[in-house]
């Protein structure tokens, strides 16, 4: 005879308390898992990938960087690097085994091209040596700077030796190949004109502008001609609703308090010609959410073809709308 055959259904609202905590288990025992991937794409690849190059010997072990720990990396570009958005940085101290030449290298990941060119170049200057690494490097004391697609790479040597700078620019060539292949994508830089611009001093700016916090997102170039120097902007206000705004409470802004000039120039779209307290005569030209113009402008027809050009090239790029 079989005891205790009843069948036992169970209390429905504890039966599915087992079944959440269950659910909860399975999805908490994945977590590591999922963190393990997202930090090892694709900073710790790239220093895995370096520490099997037997030529170079670990002298500080590498460690990654993101939103909670960023500070830690680098005090002094703290501000940059959270202005353009980094994502995930990482640092490490590699021995050369031939000469015991010590490189320093950081490595930092933006959310797009040109974030990282920003950061890039916030240092830069026309007057500095430019190598063709990655997309563009530059020297600053004794480290490289490094351009390359979303990445921006520091290299700095320990010493002031002048023969070790070539080891140095071998070690970052060497990590731009194993760096994810990048295509260059600055859609809005490229829309600065060629003629007559200083070699290596384009800039995207993401802060105050012409002293107004409304003009942000600044791609920007200087510019040489016989009757001196000049700089033409594009001002990306990403909606036409926010470009009109910028554009005429800066107009009325200077039509209160400075000096709104008289000038007519041959110009496709809405423009004004201010009396800029630091630049001089500064044109200021919007078309949809776009506005663009040239600090400092000297000769009438050179600052006519220039903004044509621009605006051109907006058009061509799709950037702004034909018409």
């Amino acid at each position: 005879m079989l005891i205790g055959t009843k069948r036992y259904s169970g209390n429905p609202k504890i039966i599915r308390h087992l079944i959440y905590f269950l659910f909860f288990f399975i999805f908490a025992s994945l977590i590591p898992v999922y963190a393990q991937e997202e930090k090892s794409e694709p900073l710790l690849e790239i220093i895995q990938n370096i520490e099997q190059k037997k030529e170079w010997i670990v002298i500080a072990e590498p460690e990654f960087y993101a939103d909670h720990n960023l500070s830690q990396l680098s005090q002094g570009s703290f501000d940059y690097l959270r202005e353009y958005e980094v994502n995930k940085a990482s640092r490490a101290t590699y021995k050369y085994s031939k000469d015991s030449l010590d490189i320093n290298l950081q490595i930092y990941l933006f959310p797009s091209h040109i974030h990282a060119f920003g950061f890039y170049s916030v240092d830069k200057s026309p007057s500095l040596d430019f190598f063709n690494i990655g997309f563009a490097t530059y020297a600053i004391g004794q480290r490289l700077v490094c351009w390359y697609g979303n990445y921006v790479i520091f290299t700095e040597k320990q010493d002031t030796l002048s023969e070790r700078w070539d080891r140095l620019r071998d070690f970052t060539e060497e990590i731009i190949k194993l760096v994810p292949r990048q295509k260059k994508q600055t859609p809005i830089l490229d829309c600065l004109p060629k003629k007559n611009r200083v070699e290596n001093s384009e800039k995207f700016y993401v802060g105050r502008w012409l002293g107004q916090e409304y003009f942000n997102k600044i791609y920007y170039a200087d510019f040489k001609t016989d009757e001196g120097y000049s700089r033409i902007f594009i001002i990306d206000n990403v909606y036409t609703a926010a470009a009109d705004s910028n554009f005429w409470n800066y107009f009325f802004f200077f039509q209160e308090n400075v000096e709104v000039i008289q000038d007519t120039l041959k110009i496709d779209t809405d423009y004004y010609v201010i009396n800029e307290p630091l630049w001089g005569r500064t044109i200021l030209a919007k078309k949809n959410q776009i506005i663009y113009g040239i600090l400092d402008y000297r000769n009438r027809k050179w600052t006519e073809d220039r903004l044509a050009e621009v605006l051109e090239a907006l058009k061509k790029r799709e950037i702004v709308k034909p018409g």
